[in-house]
């Protein structure tokens, strides 16, 4: 049984960006573990969460700066950063008051801020 859902964005293998080439570089199966069909399946959510966490910090690492289950919780928190960033985004531009934009924009300011900390640690 699967343990959570992985996915990656769609990838322009026309012209791929350094990321995606180095995901792309890192599905070479002979260099994963056929020890048993758990290990080989942890290898591929590995290379998937990789690019994941490529998206958010720039730079392509199998092996992160945390372990794999702190890495996996903050990309988790990374992609719910991310959805509110959009809702207020979203807030703002309807929002019609001038002083409640200038609000709204110093809290997604600090989300932004509080994304790329969270990103940096990936």
């Amino acid at each position: 049984i699967a343990e959570d859902f992985q996915a990656t964005g769609w990838m322009n293998l026309s012209e791929p960006i350094d990321t995606h080439t180095q995901f792309l570089d890192s599905l070479n199966i002979s260099d994963w573990s056929h020890t048993h069909f758990f290990q080989f399946y942890s290898d591929i959510v590995e290379r998937v969460r990789a690019v994941e966490c490529a998206r958010l910090s720039g730079s392509f690492r199998l092996n992160g700066l945390v372990s794999t289950s702190d890495r996996r919780e903050l990309l988790v928190r990374c992609q719910a950063l991310e959805v509110q960033i959009a809702e207020l985004r979203s807030s703002i531009k309807k929002e019609q008051q001038f002083n409640r934009q200038v609000e709204l924009n110093t809290s997604l300011k600090g989300l932004e801020e509080r994304l790329k900390r969270e990103a940096s640690k990936l």
